[in-house]
C-alpha cells in the first residue's frame, strides 16, 4: 500500500493531469472539514501554527477486527498507511492516524518552509542597470514565501498594486504579496536549466468584517487580475540549474530578468 501511495504521488499510475483531476472532492458532507471523492475521504486540517489548511486524501476500510487507512498529503508529497488488528471497542486505526497527523503535521510544515526559504528566498536584481529588484523571504507568522520588496525600473510595485485597487498611500491597508507554487515547470534541454513557475497572490492586510461574503480572504480570485502587455503581473518564474540552485528570476510581464545574489 505504501508503494501504491507513492505511485499516486509520483504520477506513475496516471498522467499528472489525470491524477490532479482524480484527487478532488466530488461532494461535501455535513462536516465542514470532510468531503468525499472517488474513493477519497478528504479531511481538511488547519495548522496549529498558522492559518494554513492541508488536505488529507484518505481511504479507510474495516472488516471484523481489522482496520486500515491509506493517507496521502499532496501538498507535501508524503503519506502514511495504518494497518491494525484489534478486538477492542477502540478504533485503533483512527487513534494511530490522529497521532501521526498531530506529530508530523507541524513538522512537515516547518520542513517545507525551510526547504522553500533555503532554495528561493534571497535578493534578485537586474544586471543591466534598470533598478529592478525583488527581495523574497519568509516570516514566522505567515506561511509560504513573502515578497518583501519589489521594484521595477525604480517604481515601487507595492504602491502600484495598491493604486490599482483604489488604495491611497494614506490608507491603513497594507499590500501583502505571497508566492504560491503552481506545480508547473519546464526543462530547457539545451542549457539544462529548469523554469519553475510561481504565482504572486496579492492581499491587503486589514480587519476582516466577519461577514459571510467577506472578500478579505478571497485573494485566490486575484490571480491573473493584473496584466501588462497581455501578460500576468503575478507570474514569477525561477531559473534553476541542474544542481537545484536558483540562478535567477524572470518577470515576463515586466520584461525583467533578475539574477540571484545567493
Amino acid at each position: 500500500m505504501a508503494n501504491f501511495g507513492r505511485s499516486i504521488l509520483n504520477n506513475a499510475l496516471l498522467t499528472p493531469a489525470k491524477t490532479r483531476r482524480w484527487m478532488k472532492p466530488l461532494t461535501f458532507t455535513s462536516n465542514m472539514y470532510l468531503s468525499v471523492g472517488a474513493p477519497w475521504e478528504i479531511y481538511r486540517v488547519q495548522s496549529t501554527t498558522s492559518t494554513r489548511i492541508t488536505d488529507y486524501y484518505t481511504k479507510g476500510g474495516d472488516i471484523g477486527v481489522y482496520s486500515t487507512l491509506l493517507a496521502l498529503i499532496p501538498d507535501y508529497d508524503v503519506g502514511f498507511t495504518i494497518f491494525t488488528a484489534d478486538g477492542s471497542a477502540a478504533n485503533v486505526a483512527a487513534l494511530l492516524s490522529n497521532m501521526v497527523a498531530d506529530t508530523f503535521g507541524v513538522a512537515l510544515e516547518k520542513a517545507a518552509k525551510m526547504q522553500a526559504v533555503g532554495k528561493f528566498a534571497g535578493s534578485y536584481a537586474a544586471a543591466n542597470g534598470t533598478n529592478s529588484s525583488v527581495v523574497i523571504s519568509a516570516s514566522s507568522d505567515t506561511f509560504g514565501l513573502t515578497v518583501q520588496r519589489w521594484t521595477s525600473e525604480g517604481s515601487d510595485m507595492f504602491a502600484n498594486i495598491a493604486l490599482t485597487q483604489g488604495i491611497s498611500s494614506t490608507s491603513s491597508l497594507q499590500v501583502e504579496v505571497r508566492l504560491v507554487p503552481t506545480g508547473l515547470q519546464e526543462v530547457d534541454e539545451a542549457t539544462g536549466m529548469t523554469s519553475v513557475a510561481f504565482r504572486a497572490v496579492f492581499g491587503f492586510q486589514g480587519t476582516p468584517s466577519g461577514n459571510v461574503f467577506d472578500l478579505n480572504c478571497a485573494t485566490w480570485t486575484t490571480v491573473d487580475a493584473l496584466a501588462y502587455a497581455g501578460l500576468s503581473i503575478d507570474q514569477f518564474i525561477f531559473q534553476v540549474d541542474g544542481d537545484g540552485k536558483v540562478m535567477g528570476l524572470s518577470l515576463p510581464a515586466l520584461k525583467a530578468e533578475l539574477l540571484s545574489s545567493l
